[in-house]
Formats: structure tokens, sequence, C-alpha cells
């Protein structure tokens, strides 16, 4: 859920700080998803 909507506010926030941060969180969360794996 968290993934999905930071994806919407990147698409939608041509904000390059928001874009930014964005790309950070997914960064994190396929790691996450990785070390859980």
């Amino acid at each position: 859920m968290a993934s999905s909507s930071d994806e919407d506010n990147a698409e939608y926030g041509p904000s390059p700080i928001k874009k930014q941060k964005s790309g950070k969180a997914i960064s994190e969360d396929l790691r996450i998803r990785i070390v859980n794996m």
C-alpha cells in the first residue's frame, strides 16, 4: 500500500526533491524485500 502511494506521488509530483525521496523509498523497499525473501 505504501509503495503504491509513493509511486503515484512521484508520478504526479514534478518536484525533483519528491522524486528523489520516492526513489530512495523504492530503493529501500526493494532492499527490504530482498532481505525478507
